[in-house]
């Protein structure tokens, strides 16, 4: 089994931005979309239990 399972779902939030932040440092992928998209992303890891509610809240797709 995958040392990540043992991992709770938050953990496995971080450890999978990061990787997708490398991923796009490594193909040149630079645009803010994605900036805004990891800061989102991070601000739901971020949160203790149970705000997930307030996270919601400030999604991109409805800041437009």
């Amino acid at each position: 089994m995958s040392e990540l399972a043992s991992l709770s779902l938050t953990a496995r939030v971080c450890v999978a931005l990061c990787l997708f932040a490398d991923y796009c440092h490594c193909c040149g992928l630079d645009h803010p979309e994605v900036d805004k998209y990891l800061d989102h992303m991070w601000g739901f890891a971020a949160l203790p239990g149970g705000g997930v509610g307030v996270w919601t809240n400030g999604n991109p797709a409805a800041l437009n």
